[in-house]
């Protein structure tokens, strides 16, 4: 789709950064960074405020979106400009490349009940099984997903189990993406957040909202992951702000998870 309404020059820019600055729409976190800006470099607060909010409509305006939408999209703090919140997710789907997404949240016994489906074994919940097999393999065009995903939930079991004394409160959040026919697939769960530190520290967000931030730690680095080439050389944040980690603007070479699910196929499903 294409926006009608694009700034044409550096003028245009400036006068609605202006206007969006006077508007109220900015947001607390986007004024604290420039009040830090200001500091550090001898300028006034409006004055670090403009410019942060010329870059993001410079940022929007070079993928043909408005510029209000920028601002949702886009940030700009730690020396990098930075696609938040749904904005990775709203490149990717812009650019068609993006066949199909699929995200959702799951215990113990999904994650463990993965590592066994097709391995003959029986010491797994029956019916948590049949519910697997419904969601994740009972359609043909799907067996992509299932695999890639049976791939890196047996890779982070074997990781879990030298750690965890008990399995109590796991939980865990999955998503799935396919390109070019291809699935690709990145599992993160409440270990993690623990590990980084995200759930001893005074973030609300991750205290209030954790199945939520899970799934955006999974997805976020997903996407830049799998669709470098769309995210380009933007920062992308893996949650939204007041818990964020960023994942580095350089990007890996792209997922292989679909390579890997091929590869170890035969190794899982005789386990």
């Amino acid at each position: 789709m294409t926006c009608n309404f694009i700034p044409q020059s550096l003028a245009d820019v400036r006068e609605l950064a202006k206007m969006f600055a006077a508007s109220g729409i900015v947001s607390d976190d986007d004024k604290a960074d420039a009040a830090k800006r200001a500091a550090a470099y001898g300028c006034t607060i409006a004055e670090a405020l403009q410019a942060d909010l010329m870059i993001k409509i410079m940022a929007g305006a070079a993928r043909d979106i408005d510029p209000a939408t920028s601002l949702m999209y886009f940030a700009v703090y730690g020396g990098a400009v930075r696609a938040v919140r749904e904005g990775p997710l709203a490149l990717v789907q812009r650019s068609g490349k993006l066949e199909e997404i699929d995200e959702r949240v799951i215990t113990e016994v999904s994650i463990k009940a993965l590592e066994y489906i097709d391995t003959g074994r029986e010491d797994v919940d029956a019916d948590e099984l049949e519910s697997l097999r419904a969601n994740w393999a009972a359609e043909s065009n799907n067996e992509g997903k299932y695999r890639a995903l049976q791939v890196r939930a047996v890779e982070r079991l074997r990781q879990l189990e030298q750690t965890r004394k008990s399995w109590v409160g796991y939980v865990a959040a999955v998503c799935a993406v396919r390109r070019a026919g291809r699935w690709h697939v990145k599992i993160s769960d409440i270990d993690h957040a623990e590990a980084r530190g995200l759930l001893s520290t005074d973030s609300d967000y991750w205290q209030r909202f954790r199945e939520t931030a899970l799934m955006y730690a999974a997805r976020q680095p997903l996407l830049r992951e799998t669709f470098a080439d769309v995210i380009g050389g933007l920062a992308v944040d893996d949650a939204p702000r007041g818990g964020t980690s960023t994942i580095p603007a350089a990007p890996a070479s792209g997922s292989q998870d679909s390579d890997d699910a091929e590869d170890l196929r035969a190794g899982v499903t005789a386990a």
